[in-house]
């Protein structure tokens, strides 16, 4: 399952519009136990408290039990400075990082860079 870090947050708040407890805690427990997630574009999302707890619950669970990639465009410090270090450390305390450097594409695709 692939979400933009936006999106999954959006999922969960429906919920409680829906004024269904139950249904956050399906979502929270489908996102904790799908063999593979990916979480998009980490650190768009504006960090409240609400934002960062629902973070660390999923991902907290998810270190060493499932596989898990995050992308995201933010530096080591500026996800730290972001999202916190208890979250950080659990997301970059995974086994593999790869950095990945280039034009953004939908950019240089449109532009004729």
């Amino acid at each position: 399952m692939a979400l933009k870090a936006i999106d999954l947050l959006s999922r969960i708040k429906r919920t409680y519009v829906q004024k269904d407890d139950r249904a956050e805690t399906d979502i929270i427990c489908l996102l904790k136990n799908i063999d593979l997630l990916v979480i998009d574009e980490i650190g768009l999302e504006k960090t409240t408290e609400w934002v960062t707890s629902k973070f660390y619950e999923i991902v907290d669970y998810r270190h060493s039990r499932r596989s898990t990639i995050y992308t995201t465009n933010l530096t080591g410090g500026q996800m730290r400075d972001k999202e916190g270090m208890a979250l950080v450390s659990r997301i970059w305390g995974s086994k593999l990082h790869f950095e990945l450097e280039g034009k953004d594409w939908r950019i240089y695709r449109n532009s004729g860079w």
